[in-house]
C-alpha cells in the first residue's frame, strides 16, 4: 500500500472525499480533525518548539508524516503581555512635567508676536520723521511737524497710539494685545550723524546700544517686559 505526503494527488482525493477542509494552521490540528474520519492511529510528539505528528494506517505498512513547525515567535512570558502600573504612572508623569515646562514659554509668544504684528505702524512713522530730516537736517517735534495724524489716529488692532517725540516714535499698547503688554510702550530712537543728511537714519529700539559716532534723538520710554520685546529690541 503507498502512502502519500500530505499535500500530493493521493492525500488530497481523500481530503476531497471525507469533506475536510483544506490543510490550515498546525498539521497537528488538522490530524486531530482527520483522525476519527479517517481511522487513523495519531501520534505527536514535542521536540524543544518544534511539533512533530505522525499519522500511522492500521495496516501492516504504516505511514508516517513527519512536519516540523519553527515557529517565528518566541515564548512569552507574563511580564511581555503589556505595561504594568507603575510604568504607566511613570510616563504619564514625565508627560506631565514636559506639558508644564511648555505653558509659560507658549504664553510668553503670545504678546510678543502682537508687538511684532504691530510693528509696520511704527514704520509709518520712520519713514516721516526720515523725509522731514532729510529735508530740513532736524527732527520733528511732534506728528504734525512729521507730517503725520494725530497719535490717537495711529491705531491697530493691538495698538492705541504713535506719537512723535522730538524724534522719537512711541507706541503704545492696547485694545486686543495682551494684559502682559497692555498700556505699555515701545520706544524707536532715531540714531543720526550730525552735519551728513546723506547718512540714512538709524533706529534703535528700547535700550539698545546707539552707534558710535553716531546721536540719538528723543528719550527712551519703553517699559515693555523684556521677554515680550522683538529680538531686535534685547
Amino acid at each position: 500500500m503507498t502512502h502519500s505526503r500530505p499535500g500530493s494527488r493521493i492525500f488530497r482525493r481523500r481530503h476531497d472525499k471525507y469533506k475536510l477542509q483544506h490543510w490550515r494552521g498546525s498539521p497537528a490540528i488538522f490530524a486531530r480533525q482527520a483522525a476519527p474520519v479517517l481511522g487513523f492511529v495519531l501520534v505527536v510528539e514535542s521536540r524543544g518548539q518544534s511539533e512533530f505528528c505522525s499519522v500511522r494506517l492500521p495496516s501492516a505498512r504504516a505511514c508516517r508524516y513527519h512536519y516540523a513547525m519553527h515557529t517565528s515567535r518566541p515564548h512569552l512570558d507574563s511580564s511581555a503581555n503589556g505595561f504594568t502600573l507603575i510604568e504607566l504612572v511613570i510616563v504619564m508623569a514625565i508627560i506631565a512635567i514636559l506639558a508644564l515646562l511648555s505653558v509659560p514659554m507658549f504664553f510668553a509668544k503670545i504678546p510678543r508676536a502682537q508687538v511684532e504684528e504691530s510693528l509696520p505702524l511704527a514704520d509709518i512713522a520712520k519713514r516721516a520723521v526720515a523725509a522731514y530730516y532729510s529735508q530740513s537736517g532736524a527732527l520733528p517735534a511732534n506728528n504734525e511737524a512729521a507730517g503725520l495724524p494725530e497719535p490717537k489716529k495711529i491705531i491697530g488692532n493691538y495698538v492705541t497710539a504713535v506719537a512723535v517725540t522730538d524724534g522719537a516714535i512711541i507706541m503704545t499698547f492696547g485694545n486686543n494685545s495682551n494684559a502682559k503688554i497692555n498700556g505699555k510702550r515701545l520706544t524707536w530712537r532715531p540714531a543720526i550723524v550730525k552735519d551728513a543728511r546723506v547718512v540714512p537714519v538709524a533706529w534703535i529700539c528700547a535700550g539698545k546700544k546707539v552707534p558710535d559716532g553716531m546721536d540719538v534723538g528723543g528719550a527712551n520710554v519703553t517699559d515693555v517686559p523684556l521677554d515680550s520685546l522683538p529680538v531686535e529690541c534685547r
